[in-house]
C-alpha cells in the first residue's frame, strides 16, 4: 500500500480553500485548475493531468490529488466516492484504465466495501414426508435449521406448523425464499402426495421455483460413507433401493431408484466398501445380507431428512436445475398399493 507523508501532506492540505498551497519545491505539487476539476502535479506532468481533467469534465467526476513521498497519485473519482485517509491510502469507486507516466501512477479503482453489490443469500425451504418421519428445514446460505419428528400418519397435521415455526424463527416470509425443495420419492404414497402438494401450494402462492430431490439420494446424503446403497421399506415384502457414490460436487447416482423383493435384488455395483443405509435394512437385514454379501456394513437409523434435501437442492438451484411448481410430481416407482388376492 502506498503511504503518504503525514507531515508534508498535512501542510499541503492547509493551503488555499480551492486546493493545496503551491510551493517552490518541484517535489511539492502545484495546483492546476481545469474547468471545475482540480488537479495537482509537478509542472512537468501538467499536460497529462489537464488531458485527464478535460476527458472527465462531465459534471460527475473530479480529479483528486494526493501528495506521496514517492511521487504523487492522480485519481479520477466522484467527489462522494473518494476518501483520503491521511498517511494511509486513497480508495475510490468505479474502475478506470491503468496508465503509468514516469513517477505518476493512475490506478484502476475498486468499489468501496459499502458500495459493492451485496452477495445474494440463498434461502431454501425443504420438505420430506417419504417415511414415517416428517421433517422441514430452512437453508439460509449454508446454515440450516430443521424440525424432525415421528409423525406416523400425521404428516398433514405436522408439516405446515413446522414450516411456520421455521419461518417465524428466521424472521422471514415465504416471498423472501429463493426456492422450495421437496423429497419426491420413492416412499410412502400418502406422505409423498402431502409433501408435493404442500410444496406446490407454497411455491405457487409465493411465486417460487421448486427443486425436486429423490428420497433415496437424501437418505444417502445422511450416511457418512463414500459409497452408499440406500434402501427403504416399500411394504408388500419389497424394498426401494438405489446406489450413490460421493464425488467432489456431491452425490453421483450409480444405480437408479428401483423396486424389488430382497431375494431378487441385483448385485452390488462395482467397487469396494459399499455401505447400506435406510429402514429397509432395519426390517430385512438378514435377507439383504444374503442378497449383498459384499456389503461392508450398514448404518441403522438413517432416514431421509429435509436438511439433506435442502443441501442437495442448493447445489441444483445454483446450477439452474429448478422447475415450475406445476411440474413437480411424486416419484412412486411402484404404481400399485396392494397385492392381489392371488398374490397374497
Amino acid at each position: 500500500m502506498l503511504k503518504a507523508s503525514a507531515s508534508r501532506s498535512a501542510a499541503f492540505f492547509a493551503g488555499t480553500p480551492n486546493g493545496p498551497a503551491a510551493g517552490p519545491d518541484r517535489n511539492v505539487m502545484t495546483p492546476i485548475r481545469s474547468g471545475f476539476s482540480w488537479a495537482a502535479a509537478s509542472p512537468e506532468y501538467s499536460d497529462s493531468i489537464d488531458a485527464m481533467a478535460n476527458a472527465t469534465n462531465d459534471g460527475s467526476a473530479r480529479i483528486m490529488w494526493v501528495f506521496l513521498q514517492c511521487g504523487f497519485l492522480v485519481s479520477n473519482a466522484p467527489a462522494t466516492a473518494a476518501t483520503f485517509d491521511l498517511g494511509t491510502s486513497i480508495q475510490a469507486a468505479h474502475r478506470v484504465p491503468t496508465v503509468r507516466y514516469n513517477r505518476t501512477w493512475w490506478f484502476s479503482r475498486r468499489p468501496l466495501p459499502h458500495q459493492r453489490p451485496p452477495v445474494p443469500i440463498v434461502k431454501i425451504l425443504a420438505l420430506d414426508c417419504s417415511t414415517e418421519m416428517c421433517s422441514a428445514a430452512l437453508w439460509i446460505d449454508g446454515a440450516v435449521e430443521q424440525h424432525l419428528e415421528l409423525a406416523g400418519q400425521r404428516h398433514s397435521e405436522r408439516l405446515l406448523p413446522m414450516v411456520s415455526s421455521l419461518l417465524a424463527a428466521a424472521g422471514i416470509g415465504l416471498r423472501n425464499l429463493d426456492a422450495v425443495a421437496v423429497a419426491t420419492g420413492p416412499g410412502t404414497f400418502t406422505g409423498l402426495r402431502i409433501a408435493v402438494s404442500v410444496g406446490q401450494g407454497l411455491a405457487f402462492g409465493a411465486d417460487l421455483p421448486v427443486v425436486p430431490v429423490g428420497s433415496l439420494e437424501a437418505l444417502a446424503a445422511g450416511a457418512d460413507a463414500p459409497r452408499v446403497m440406500a434402501c427403504l421399506d416399500a411394504r408388500m415384502d419389497q424394498v426401494y433401493f438405489a446406489a450413490y457414490r460421493r464425488v467432489e460436487s456431491g452425490l453421483e447416482e450409480v444405480t437408479a431408484p428401483a423396486l424389488a423383493a430382497p431375494e431378487h435384488l441385483p448385485a452390488l455395483p462395482a467397487g469396494s466398501e459399499w455401505t447400506g443405509a435406510g429402514n429397509g435394512f432395519d426390517r430385512f437385514a438378514p435377507r439383504l445380507a444374503c442378497a449383498w454379501p459384499g456389503l461392508a456394513r450398514w448404518i441403522p437409523g438413517v432416514v431421509p431428512e429435509a436438511r439433506h434435501v435442502a443441501s442437495i437442492a442448493a447445489v441444483r438451484l445454483a446450477m439452474g436445475r429448478s422447475q415450475a411448481p406445476d411440474q413437480l410430481l411424486p416419484l412412486y416407482v411402484r404404481d400399485r398399493v396392494a397385492l392381489t388376492t392371488a398374490e397374497r
